[in-house]
């Protein structure tokens, strides 16, 4: 047979509730193509109306203030860096919202990858992000799902020996920032006070740490283990996040977007927990800023309309 035949029979087999086994086998391959001037303009077209539908939406969902009571639409301009939560995403994974706005506005959890995204790593991303490809939880994601809520309430018992007035709202949406609208965040928590400024809460529940005490990671894990491991003790003997790790550069977007100067890290397990302060950075925030939406004006919008990485082609990098 010749690919043009088996992609035609595969198009045939396609759409049924399970894979046949032919489709374990065989693989369909798509010819490359090149845009044409014609093309190329209405695909530029396309994206445009993408970022504004995109700033519409969202001025659809800014509520009313009491600087600005009607609603931002009747303005048609976004007031400047306004946080809001985007309706219907407070269940997060479990919303259809949630999971569709996450798709095409970049979350905190993947900032670090777009920051140091290479040419030939590009395609996978698209198709884990916007595809949701290759996203099925493994055991240590629903570990940390499962322990996210005992994680949050050990935390607020220790932080009300220093501070009763604490209190911790969870159960967060999908945050943006109307002056970073390419990015968003949903915080694991965040921590109010009658004392102190609100602080944000980021919890890791750890697979690897699920049966020792967090804060014995030194001891107990290997050389490589320790390379990759998020916390690092600083001079003092102190407890932080490494500046270099993808958390770090999660926490960075999140306080941005919301607006709040520090976090609490936390590292937990049923046996102990590491809690590591995190002041904002707004060199590392501003370079997300800055990456996160070239990334997603140039790559994610275009492949949007073309879906080439799926297909595995190379996805187009437009300017427009």
């Amino acid at each position: 047979m010749t690919q043009s035949q088996i992609n035609r029979f595969l198009a045939d087999l396609s759409g049924g509730p399970e894979k046949t086994r032919f489709e374990y086998h065989l693989t369909m391959v798509y010819e490359d193509y090149t845009l044409d001037m014609k093309q190329r303009q209405r695909l530029e077209m396309l994206c445009r109306q993408f970022l504004r539908n995109q700033k519409y939406l969202i001025c659809k969902e800014i509520p009313p203030t009491d600087e600005n009571p009607l609603p931002s639409y009747v303005y048609e301009e976004l007031p400047p860096d306004t946080v809001f939560e985007v309706p219907g995403t407070g269940l997060q994974g479990q919303s259809d919202v949630w999971l569709g706005r996450r798709s095409v506005v970049l979350g905190a959890s993947v900032s670090h990858r777009v920051c140091h995204l290479t040419d030939e790593g590009v395609r996978g991303f698209l198709c884990s992000v916007l595809w949701g490809m290759n996203r099925n939880p493994t055991a240590a994601m629903k570990y940390g799902t499962r322990m996210e809520q005992l994680a949050r309430e050990a935390y607020l018992q220790e932080r009300k020996k220093i501070d009763q007035t604490a209190r911790i709202s969870c159960n967060l949406g999908f945050h943006i920032n109307s002056s970073f609208l390419a990015g968003g965040c949903s915080p694991d928590g965040t921590i109010q006070s009658e004392k102190y400024e609100d602080l944000l809460l980021e919890i890791k529940c750890p697979f690897i740490l699920k049966n020792v005490d967090p804060e014995l990671f030194d001891s107990l894990l290997s050389e490589k283990q320790l390379k990759r491991f998020c916390i690092e003790r600083d001079r003092n003997g102190e407890y932080q996040l490494k500046k270099d790790h993808e958390y770090y550069y999660q926490v960075q977007q999140s306080l941005g977007i919301l607006k709040i100067k520090q976090a609490d890290f936390v590292v937990f397990s049923k046996h102990g927990k590491i809690v590591a302060r995190v002041n904002f950075d707004e060199g590392v925030y501003q370079k997300i800023v800055s990456k996160v939406t070239a990334f997603q004006r140039e790559y994610l919008i275009p492949e949007y309309f073309e879906k080439r990485a799926p297909r595995n082609l190379k996805p187009l990098s437009l300017q427009y």
